[in-house]
C-alpha cells in the first residue's frame, strides 16, 4: 500500500530516482488517515471503514505499507493496528531503496482502488 500522495502514485512527480509506485500497490494518501484541521488520526471506526473500503482489511492478503523512506508507512501501519490489523508489514527502504534500483520494476497510473 502506497501512503505518498496520488500525483506521486500515478508517476506524475519525479521525486524519487524514477517515477511510479511498485505494481500491485494500492494507494492510500497518509492523509487520508489523519483529521485534516487537527493533523490527529481520524477515529478508529472512519479508520476501519476507510481501511475496508480498500479491501485492506481483508486477512486472506499481505499488506505492506511504503512512502518515500518508511516514516509515513509506519504512521499508517499503526493506524491499520488500530483498526484491527495488526500483521502489517513497513518497507523501511520504501520508494527511496525500490526506485533506487533500476532492476526493479514501477508503473504508473491511477490506483486501482
Amino acid at each position: 500500500m502506497n501512503v505518498l500522495d496520488p500525483a506521486t502514485y500515478r508517476g506524475e512527480t519525479s521525486t524519487y530516482a524514477r517515477r511510479g509506485h511498485i505494481p500491485g500497490s494500492v494507494n492510500l494518501p497518509v492523509f487520508e488517515v489523519r483529521n485534516q484541521e487537527s493533523g490527529e488520526l481520524r477515529p478508529v471506526e472512519e479508520l476501519a471503514a476507510l481501511f475496508d473500503e480498500a479491501g485492506l482489511l481483508d486477512t486472506t492478503k499481505k499488506v505492506v505499507t511504503y512512502c518515500g523512506g518508511g516514516i509515513a508507512a509506519t504512521g499508517v501501519a499503526h493506524a491499520l493496528a488500530l483498526a484491527g490489523r495488526e500483521d502489517v508489514g513497513v518497507y523501511d527502504g520504501s520508494m527511496t531503496a525500490w526506485a533506487g534500483n533500476p532492476d526493479l520494476p514501477l508503473v504508473t497510473g491511477p490506483s486501482p482502488r
